[in-house]
Formats: C-alpha cells, structure tokens, sequence
C-alpha cells in the first residue's frame, strides 16, 4: 500500500527565484501562482508608458517648427540692412524666420524653399542660412538657425505699389518649406498685413 504524498502548495516562480537568491519572509502575494502573469503583464504596460509611447508621439511631432515673432524682440526676425550686392546698395527691412529642430535626433542636409501664392505666384526659390549664407545646414536636436524669407526695399510704397488687402492678396500668402534628409518636410503659410500709409516697417510687420 502506497502512501499518497501530499500535494505541495503552488508558488510563483518569482518567488522560487527569491528564494533561490536567498530572501525570506517573501509577501504572501508574491508567493501566489498568479503573480507571475501580473508581474509580466505590469512589465508590459510599463514598457509601453515609458517606451512606446513617447516613441509614437515623436514619430508624429513635426520635425520642425517655423518660427516668426512680430514683436522682434533683439531684432532677431527683422532689421534694417543694405543689400551690397545690389549695385544701388539698396536699403531696406529683412525678414527672418527661425527654423527649430524639434527632434531628439540631428537632421543633416536642412533645406528651405518658399514662394508666394498670391496673384503673382512664383516658383519655389532655395533660401541660404543667415549665419553661413549656405542652402543647407546641419541642425542638431533642439537647435536652430535664422533663414532670411523677404528683402522689403525703402522707401516700401512707390507709385503704383498696392495698398491694403489688394497688397496681401496681390502678393501673399508666403509658403515656407523646411526639409532634411530622411524627414518628413514641414509646411507653413505667412499671410501679408493689409498696410495703410502711413507705414512704419521697423514697429509694423507685413507677414503674420
């Protein structure tokens, strides 16, 4: 007559391993059989939370921002500048647009074309960088760098010039396209301000 053995209570294997590695007075709950899929199934949600999602909300952010303050605080986004390649030296207001990488990642080979879309439409024109006065550029993660977007001669109003919505409709809005090597391009559109003389282009912008 065999004697039967009597059944051993089921643990987790985390809590084998617990005691394999020495620890006592393991929590019961440890020791409970289901524990396991409950440690596995918290790993899961906690690869997600720190992982998966950040990594898909930074796949669908935008590569890059296009920035234009109107309150040009230092002068960053317009100035006063004479052209020396013109053969008049002409003076007038530059304007700028800050391009921003808003990525963890470097971007190599940074491109910006803008055109208007107005009643005069132009092709796409390649625009240099302010600083290197390159077409392109290298912009490591979170940097950025000035892009000249338009050259207003002064005096701006001159007989014939539009004023009002006819000048935002004539000549704008103005597209600005930033793109890179291996990045989805980002799009921006900057409308024309209906201007009135008298026109002060140092406190006033004509883009918005």
């Amino acid at each position: 007559m065999f004697l039967a053995r009597p059944p051993q209570e089921a643990t987790s294997n985390l809590s084998k391993w617990a005691e394999f590695l020495g620890l006592k007075n393991i929590s019961h709950w440890v020791q409970n059989p289901f524990f396991d899929r409950w440690a596995i199934a918290s790993l899961i949600v906690l690869a997600i939370l720190v992982w998966v999602i950040p990594y898909i909300l930074n796949r669908r952010r935008k590569a890059f921002e296009i920035i234009y303050d109107h309150r040009n605080i230092g002068r960053q986004f317009r100035e006063l500048k004479t052209v020396e390649e013109f053969s008049s030296h002409t003076t007038g207001v530059e304007y700028r647009v800050k391009i921003r990488n808003n990525t963890d990642r470097t971007l190599e080979d940074v491109k910006v074309k803008s055109e208007f879309l107005g009643q005069i439409g132009t092709l796409p024109i390649r625009l240099k960088f302010h600083e290197t006065k390159q077409p392109t550029c290298t912009l490591d993660p979170h940097d950025s760098a000035f892009v000249p977007l338009l050259f207003i001669p002064l005096p701006l109003f001159k007989p014939g010039t539009p004023t009002g919505i006819s000048f935002s409709s004539f000549y704008g809005p103005v597209r600005v396209t930033v793109s890179a090597k291996n990045t989805k391009a980002v799009v921006r559109d900057f409308h024309l301000t209906p201007i009135s003389i008298p026109f002060d282009p140092f406190k006033q912008s004509l883009i918005s």
